[in-house]
This record gives C-alpha cells, structure tokens and sequence, in this order.
C-alpha cells in the first residue's frame, strides 16, 4: 500500500501498537532503468563430509545465508513518476539441524510512486513454535515418574516482515561533499549488508571529512 508521510513516522506508529525490530535502513542510488540489490543477510556455517580417493573422509564447511534480500527497479517515466519493481525475499533459519533448515518466503510487485511517496510491502508471514519444558530440579529428571514434576508448553510466535521503501528524484542540484563520497561508496558496492558498528561508521565518517578539507584549503601567503 501507498502512504503519505516519512518512513519515520510510520515506523513511529507501528511501534506504538506492536512490537518492532529494525534489520537494516540502507540507501541506495541509482539510474533510471537499473537494478540495486539490497541485503541484509548472515551466513550459517555448517560441516560436510566427502570421501577420498583414498577411502577416507574429509570434513569442510559449506554456507546457508539468512535474511532479507530486495532487488529493486526504478524507472523514471515522461510524467516524471518513479515506476517501481520489487523483488522481496526473507531466508529464516528453522530449528537446529544439520544442514540448516532454511524457510523462504518471496513477494513481487509494481507500483507507480510519486516522488518521495512511501510504499509498504507486508504479507511475509510466518508463524513459529517452541516448546519449553518446566520441572522440578532432579525431581524432574527421574524416569518414568520424573513426568509428574515437570510441564511442557507450546510457545507460538508470529512474526512479519514489512518493507518501506521511499524514491527520490535527483533533480540535478549539486550534491554536499559527504553525499558524493556516499553516492560514490555505493556505486563501487552496489550490494549492501547489514549496517556497520556506529563507531567505525564515525571513524570512515572523520576520516572522509578530513580529506575533502584538506583538498579544499588553499595555501596562504604571508
């Protein structure tokens, strides 16, 4: 659905109402007819076996990636509307096997925004059970009788991924400093991860603004 408003203050309004956890808030820029890929995802390690020539067993790891993954196309039409195509994928770890079992859930669509309107993407759903055991220390553990000193309850947990995603037009102006670096920090890493730690963040932050003001200082004469 399409909604006026910042995405701010939208996810303000959610959060008063249900309980809320942001994964990611990437930005991303692009050109008109492009494709930006979007994730925010970690990687499960687990171990394989494979046989040798030789008739023995050799152990390595392989990788099952979970998370949210969005690919997005933004196409600016003559009327100066944003022609949006999404592609939405949620990867969930289930359980603890070996290999991970991984749950998916994908969604698509296309809408026409007008510049800076805010469109949510919900209907990702899933639903998760858990059973917790309550007993009586060592009472508990007791066979056959040890059943009488301890509960087991189903514990049911619903969850949904909802997507905001707000386009802008850049209409030419130029562009700060900092939002250069930025645009060209995207541009050579077109796949974004989760946000990184805030103290790193301030020190790549401090180190850009600290080579854009020197190559600004003009040396002065006595």
């Amino acid at each position: 659905s399409i909604i006026s408003g910042t995405i701010r203050n939208v996810v303000h309004l959610i959060q008063e109402k249900r309980d809320v956890e942001i994964l990611a808030s990437p930005r991303v820029m692009m050109v008109s007819g492009e494709t930006a890929n979007i994730e925010a995802v970690d990687e499960i390690p687990y171990q394989e076996l494979s046989s040798t020539a030789q008739g023995g067993e050799l152990t390595y790891y392989e990788f099952k990636l979970v998370g949210v993954k969005l690919q997005v196309t933004a196409t600016l039409t003559d009327g100066n509307d944003i022609l949006l195509t999404v592609d939405a994928e949620q990867n969930v770890q289930v359980g603890t096997t070996t290999p991970p079992r991984v749950d998916t859930r994908k969604a698509k669509t296309s809408l026409l925004l007008k510049d800076g309107e805010v469109v949510v993407l919900g209907g990702l759903r899933r639903q998760e059970k858990t059973k917790e055991v309550d007993q009586i220390p060592i009472l508990g553990d007791l066979p056959i009788i040890g059943e009488l000193f301890k509960s087991t309850n189903t514990v049911v947990k619903n969850s949904e991924l909802i997507v905001f995603l707000s386009p802008h037009i850049y209409k030419g102006e130029p562009l700060p400093k900092e939002q250069m670096a930025k645009f060209k920090e995207i541009s050579e890493r077109p796949i974004l991860s989760l946000p990184k730690d805030k103290e790193e963040e301030k020190k790549e932050k401090e180190k850009k603004n600290g080579w854009f003001g020197q190559s600004d200082k003009q040396p002065q004469g006595k």
